[in-house]
C-alpha cells in the first residue's frame, strides 16, 4: 500500500509487501532513498529522518514534514493490524498456557468426535474442519486486545468462539479460558 507517489509528492512511500510476520519487521520503503522497519521508525525516528536527509539533501523542511506524516500513517497502520496483533499475542504464549490449551483441545476433540458420531446416527453430518474453525476463533478472541473485542462480535461463527468472546467481554483483561473476575 502506498502512502505517496511521485506524481503528487517528493516521496514515493509504501508499506512493503515483503515485510515479515511480526510487528517489528514491518517495512516502510521510501523509494530510492531508504527502507525502515516499524521498530526503527517507532523508537528512533530522528535517526531515520537524519538518514533520509543525508541520502536526499535536496529535500526541503516542508517535504521532511510531509514524510513524517507518511511515517505516522505507516506506524498507525502497523499498530492497528489485527493479524499482527494476533501473531504477536501467540508469540508471547508461554509453555504452560500452550500445554493448558493443548489439553483443552484434546478434550474438545473427544467431545466433538462423539458429537459427530451421535449426529451422524441421526442423519446429520458436520464438516471435519469445524473443530479447527472453533479453535481458531477461540484463540483469536483469547489473545485479542481488549479494545478489539467488540470488532470480533461479527466474526464469530461457532458456539465456542461466541462463548469465549462472551466471557472476554465480561472480563476483557482475562486471556485464559478458566479465568474468573478474581484472577484478572
Amino acid at each position: 500500500m502506498s502512502y505517496s507517489r511521485w506524481i503528487g509528492s517528493h516521496w514515493y512511500t509504501y508499506y512493503s509487501a515483503g515485510s515479515g510476520q511480526d510487528i517489528n519487521s514491518q517495512v516502510l520503503d521510501i523509494c530510492s532513498v531508504a527502507s525502515f522497519t516499524y521498530k526503527e521508525l517507532k523508537y528512533n525516528i530522528n535517526f531515520c529522518i537524519n538518514r533520509v536527509q543525508e541520502k536526499d539533501p535536496e529535500a526541503t523542511e516542508e517535504e521532511i514534514k510531509e514524510l513524517k506524516g507518511y511515517i505516522q500513517e505507516f506506524i498507525a497502520d502497523v499498530e492497528s493490524d489485527v493479524g499482527l496483533k494476533y501473531y504477536e499475542a501467540i508469540k508471547r504464549l508461554d509453555l504452560s498456557v500452550i500445554n493448558d490449551l493443548l489439553s483443552w483441545l484434546e478434550e474438545q476433540e473427544k467431545w466433538d468426535k462423539q458429537r459427530r458420531e451421535d449426529l451422524k446416527k441421526s442423519g446429520i453430518t458436520i464438516k471435519e474442519d469445524e473443530t479447527i474453525t472453533s479453535f481458531n476463533e477461540a484463540l483469536k478472541v483469547i489473545y485479542a486486545e481488549p479494545t478489539d473485542l467488540p470488532l470480533l462480535m461479527a466474526e464469530m461463527q461457532t458456539d465456542l468462539g461466541k462463548g469465549v468472546l462472551e466471557q472476554r467481554l465480561k472480563n476483557p483483561k482475562c486471556v485464559l479460558l478458566n479465568c474468573t473476575k478474581n484472577n484478572s
